[in-house]
């Protein structure tokens, strides 16, 4: 399952994930389900895509969202679980502070992946428990939570503080380095149900977000991920990855 807030594009990721035949459902959650013309299109040319309407702020469309998915999977659960709904705000040390909008940054980065984890829980220990009689291993063909994070959770890799170019990142840097924490601590939790978690980079891409002057596109980056998501095993459980499958530092 995919989910889309402000201004990220996942027509790439599901054009990728629908090239494998072993793919019974892919589900992609937008806000506004009359605004994804891409992914209308995608779904009208392959019935194995259903697009969930979510705004991930909001407890009763996560629900409803569950009910929809539980009811197209059955039995079979969800075997991929895919973070990618973000925020990307404006946060400048030097104005007047500002609460609500940091709520809001943590609320859509931080906050909202744990809660829709938890709900999904059973549908995610479904398919582990499923595929665990004849393949015990751990991966995305399994049971996996994927939260697709960025450069700016790293403390490590911090070198420039909260100023990139003209956009302040504290917000995001803050928000992206707790979520590295609840995946972290999921990844520890969700382990003995077989259930992997961890966090993949996409790195500087062409989005409107990313802006033009990125060197990656939208497709080369979902290709890369999703092919490391295809490798990812017990190994990579808890761990904060380049989109290639390196190591990038906590």
């Amino acid at each position: 399952m995919f989910q889309n807030r402000l201004r990220f594009r996942i027509s790439g990721g599901v054009r990728e994930f629908l090239k494998l035949p072993g793919v019974q459902h892919c589900f992609a959650t937008v806000r506004d389900k009359s605004r994804a013309t891409e992914l209308n299109a995608l779904a009208s040319s392959d019935d194995r895509l259903t697009i969930v309407e979510i705004d991930v702020q909001k407890d009763d469309t996560i629900a409803r969202a569950f009910d929809q998915i539980k009811t197209c999977v059955g039995d079979g659960g969800l075997s991929l679980l895919i973070h990618n709904a973000g925020v990307l705000i404006n946060y400048p040390i030097e104005e007047p502070s500002d609460r609500g909008r940091l709520h809001e940054i943590l609320d859509i980065n931080t906050v909202a992946p744990l809660v829709i984890t938890q709900k999904f829980l059973p549908l995610l220990r479904c398919a582990a428990d499923r595929v665990k009689k004849h393949n015990p291993s751990f991966g995305c063909a399994r049971s996996a939570v994927i939260f697709i994070n960025s450069a700016t959770g790293s403390l490590a890799d911090n070198k420039m503080g909260s100023r990139i170019g003209e956009f302040h990142t504290i917000g995001s840097r803050m928000s992206k380095a707790a979520q590295n924490q609840v995946m972290r601590t999921l990844a520890i939790d969700l382990r003995p149900d077989g259930i992997l978690c961890c966090s993949l980079v996409p790195g500087w891409v062409k989005t409107e977000m990313g802006g033009d002057g990125a060197i990656t596109t939208v497709e080369e980056a979902c290709t890369e991920m999703v092919a490391t998501m295809l490798k990812i095993d017990e190994s990579h459980t808890g761990a904060y990855l380049r989109r290639n499958g390196e190591q990038f530092p906590f």
